[in-house]
């Protein structure tokens, strides 16, 4: 089922353009700085990285990504999927309110369910072009399960790997 946005669980653009249709490119454009822009960009269409013949985040794979990625390769015995998934999942609206993090108010928080599983459906299509068009010659997978008991969505991706025995 293709979730859909709602509306009056957005206050600003609900008070903006009242009763009107609301063209959200405009708000966007209208409401948005260029950093704001730029960050919105990275997130709907991120970067990522290649390492042993797998697939991570660019953001989460810093210093420490190194040691988290060694320490999932051993206790998932060197089951490259398997790591690929655990280190690239996100809980949608869990992960988004890290907001609080930095001492601002989550706009996160304010999504209601059926918002929050718009985003995941607009996330998980435009980080799966982005994957794509990174790795063509790789088969890439995103997947997104929704929890409807805590009306959050996991999201996770990984490419198939190539058999290093041959």
């Amino acid at each position: 089922m293709k979730a859909q946005i709602d509306i009056d669980n957005l206050k600003h653009l609900k008070q903006y353009f009242g009763d009107d249709e609301p063209d959200f490119r405009a708000y966007a454009l209208w409401n948005s700085t260029p950093d704001v822009l730029m960050a919105t960009a990275k997130f709907f269409y991120p970067d990522f990285f290649e390492h042993d013949d797998c697939v991570f985040w660019g953001t989460k794979f810093s210093k420490d990504g190194i040691k988290i990625y060694k320490k999932w390769m051993n206790n998932l015995k060197d089951d490259c999927i398997a790591v690929q998934r655990v280190m690239n999942h996100i809980h949608v609206s869990e992960d988004l309110g890290m907001i609080y993090t930095i001492g601002k108010p989550s706009t996160i928080g304010q999504l209601n369910t059926q918002n929050i599983y718009y985003l995941a459906e607009v996330l998980t299509q435009t980080w799966g072009l982005s994957l794509r068009n990174t790795f063509p010659d790789k088969t890439i997978h995103i997947e997104a399960n929704r929890d409807e008991e805590i009306g959050d969505v996991i999201i996770t991706f990984w490419a198939e790997t190539s058999d290093k025995s041959d």
